[in-house]
């Protein structure tokens, strides 16, 4: 996620394929395209903030804003 926001921050347009499931990242479907795919919206899940919040020692990290 946070390779995403940087690469994001810096104008950059950037495609991802991400699995399907109960393990997968946490998405919101905007739509379906002609070719199949479905553009998304990315959020923190609550694993990645609190592992976020362990790495960085801040327990009060909010969560990060979604992108898509």
């Amino acid at each position: 996620m946070d390779r995403w926001l940087r690469f994001r921050a810096s104008g950059a347009h950037l495609a991802r394929r991400v699995k399907d499931g109960p393990k997968s990242l946490p998405v919101r479907i905007r739509k379906r395209v002609p070719d199949g795919s479905y553009p998304v919206v990315l959020r923190e899940s609550d694993a990645m903030r609190a592992k976020r919040r362990e790495d960085t020692r801040d327990p009060r990290a909010c969560r990060r804003p979604s992108h898509g």
